[in-house]
């Protein structure tokens, strides 16, 4: 028999699955507190913990004193509040949520095609990356060869672009009405072509 550790319920009760959870770290292996009680603490913990961050999400700033950040990925300025950065330690990060998540995806599809060259390409080809420089700023003939279905399946695409971003795994081109990345890795392939405006 056991006794539940909750002031609250302090009933006494068989000590088996039945009425208490396991817990290996105690003595007896079971847990101090009954099912019911456990439960009940449980849903208390997750309720306090979602309208936390329930209140963090819907918390406005006063206009005044927000405080500002430029992303360093896209150049924005943007409200230093978690609708618009994740979150570092005690402060925020300096690249705004859609950069990351667009960042993330631009270098797992770089490891997947380089996985697809095989082991022996690999390190050759990340060499080449990292040499690979254009100009920020300056103007450019993009050539991207189409894949998949439809009227540009096979053929290459040709744009006029401008370079606003050059690091080791992509670079950022503005074209008329939108901006785009292009993985150094898919240059490397062949998929991709830069070439400088006359």
């Amino acid at each position: 028999m056991r006794k539940c550790s909750n002031k609250k319920c302090g009933k006494t009760y068989p000590l088996n699955d039945i009425n208490f959870y396991k817990n290996k770290h105690n003595k007896c292996g079971y847990d101090y507190l009954c099912k019911k009680c456990r439960r009940m603490a449980s849903n208390e913990y997750w309720d306090r913990r979602r309208e936390g961050e329930k209140k963090q999400r819907e918390a406005i700033p006063d206009k005044e004193n927000v405080e500002m950040r430029r992303c360093k990925g896209c150049q924005q300025e943007f409200q230093l509040t978690h609708k618009y950065f994740y979150k570092r330690g005690s402060g925020f990060q300096y690249t705004c949520i859609e950069c990351v998540l667009k960042l993330n995806k631009q270098k797992r599809k770089q490891e997947y095609r380089i996985m697809k060259l095989g082991t022996e390409n690999v390190g050759l080809v990340k060499k080449s990356i990292k040499k690979y420089k254009v100009v920020v700023g300056e103007k450019y003939k993009h050539y991207k060869k189409m894949n998949g279905r439809g009227k540009w399946a096979g053929k290459t695409r040709v744009r006029d672009c401008t370079v606003i971003q050059d690091t080791e795994e992509f670079i950022t081109v503005q074209y008329e009405d939108y901006k785009n990345c292009i993985l150094k890795v898919d240059i490397m392939l062949g998929l991709d072509r830069l070439e400088k405006a006359e």
